[in-house]
Order: structure tokens, then C-alpha cells, then sequence
């Protein structure tokens, strides 16, 4: 909890940096930035010392296992995975029917009948089945 802004002139303070992140894949809803803090003193009072924590004397302190730090973020990592698995179902939806309707060659033939075009398609389709079930 540390002042960013001049409650005067609205600018940044001295010592903090901040800026836009910008669009993110997927999830373009969210506004995320960055803040850098360079010479900055804050009081301890402000400090949110959940996991670390700093003594009166300026000694840090860590947290008792690391992962205490990382756990907010596995969550939204696992979230990464139905996410992907939709986006590549679309992908091959879109190449299977594309392959099914477009013709070509001699005898007017369907691209899915083509070998090279089907061998490329159904691992992915076979992987998207088991991936299906594992994420159940």
C-alpha cells in the first residue's frame, strides 16, 4: 500500500516508474501494468507481510517454503490448459471441414482424402479426445 500519485498533480511520485502492460492474448478484458520502485522508502505500516517480512532493523526475512509465493498463480496457470484445448479444437474443426468441402487434383477429389493431409489432421484430433478426458 504505497502512494503512486501526487494527490496535487496526479503525476508519478519520485521513485516509481509505471506503465501498460497492453493486450493480452485471450484475456483482453484485464488491464495489467507494471510498477518499478527505485530509492523508494515505505514504511512498514504499509507492508502486506503475509509470507516475508522485513524487521524494524531492515533485515529481510523469506517466506518458510518459496512456494508459498507461487501458489495465487498455479490457479491461473491451470486455467491455460481447457483454454488451449478449445482453441486448438476450433483450429481443427475449421481444418477438417476446410479438407472435407475444398477439391482438388485430377479427379476432383476431396483434400481429406489425401493422405498427407489426413495423417497431419488425426493425431491432433486423437490427442484433443484424450486431452477431453484427462481435463475432466
Amino acid at each position: 500500500m504505497v502512494p503512486l500519485r501526487s494527490r496535487k498533480t496526479g503525476r508519478l511520485v519520485a521513485g516509481v516508474a509505471a506503465g501498460n502492460i497492453g493486450a493480452k492474448c485471450g484475456r483482453n478484458g484485464l488491464d495489467n501494468g507494471w510498477i518499478q520502485f527505485s530509492g523508494l522508502r515505505i514504511p512498514r505500516t504499509n507492508m502486506l507481510m503475509r509470507w516475508t517480512s522485513v524487521s524494524p532493523d531492515g533485515k529481510y526475512h523469506p517466506a518458510p517454503n518459496p512456494a508459498l509465493s507461487y501458489a495465487p498463480l498455479i490457479g491461473e496457470r491451470l486455467e491455460v490448459i481447457p483454454a488451449m484445448i478449445v482453441s486448438v479444437s476450433r483450429g481443427l474443426t475449421i481444418a477438417c471441414r476446410y479438407g472435407c468441402v475444398r477439391r482438388q487434383g485430377r479427379n476432383n477429389e476431396q483434400v481429406m482424402d489425401f493422405q498427407s493431409y489426413y495423417v497431419q489432421l488425426m493425431p491432433g484430433i486423437a490427442g484433443l479426445y484424450v486431452a477431453n478426458i484427462i481435463d475432466r
